[in-house]
């Protein structure tokens, strides 16, 4: 019996996939990025975030889908799904920082003003760290107003998961914005690239 090879890119494409599934497919569409393969499983969801204007492409007329997304990044996209609303000026900027002319100050001041994100203990806000899975799950969680979850979604790294993000990583997966594992794990610390990040973000739109 001829073994069948699969190469480790798919491998990798399918997990990435199952860790930010959504039960609703989407229509596959084309972008305008050089990078982004018509082929590959992200495709649609990247095209679904460009033609919405939910993320913005990189230099080159390039996404760079294996690129680490960062806080900054979920922000925008989170204030744009929102329309962009105008933002209550105040004097004091949101975070230690987040310069005044930082390019999504407002997305962050708004995200702050309506309880999204709260930052670090430092003041700090990070908008350049990449993001983990469970500050992903905590983020979206906190811009639904905190739903409480119907159920433990028991993963079998569970005890990894923050417990400030417990409650966020029970709803994420209740709701089907965020999937575990094939090994049903959820990888709580795992960095998402922007790929991954554009799969969550069209599932939560």
């Amino acid at each position: 019996m001829t073994r069948k090879w699969i190469p480790n890119t798919l491998t990798a494409g399918l997990t990435a996939l199952a860790l930010a599934l959504s039960l609703t497919p989407v229509r596959a569409t084309k972008t305008t990025y050089r990078d982004v393969d018509d082929d590959s499983w992200y495709a649609s969801y990247v095209a679904f975030c460009q033609q919405r204007g939910l993320m913005d492409g990189m230099a080159g007329a390039s996404f760079e889908p294996g690129g680490l997304m960062t806080r900054a990044t979920l922000t925008e996209a989170l204030y744009r799904l929102e329309g962009s609303p105008a933002v209550e000026p105040e004097e004091d900027l949101p975070f230690s920082d987040v310069d005044a002319d930082h390019p999504n100050l407002n997305a962050i001041r708004w995200a702050k003003q309506n309880g999204v994100v709260s930052g670090y203990l430092s003041g700090r806000f990070g908008p350049e760290d990449p993001i983990t899975r469970e500050q992903i799950a905590a983020l979206l969680w906190s811009s639904q107003g905190r739903q409480q979850p119907d159920a433990s979604a028991a993963f079998t790294d569970g005890e990894e998961i923050s417990p400030w993000a417990a409650d966020a990583v029970d709803w994420a997966y209740a709701v089907h914005l965020m999937a575990g594992s094939p090994s049903h794990c959820f990888l709580p610390q795992k960095n998402t690239n922007r790929a991954e990040g554009a799969t969550i973000i069209t599932n939560y739109a």
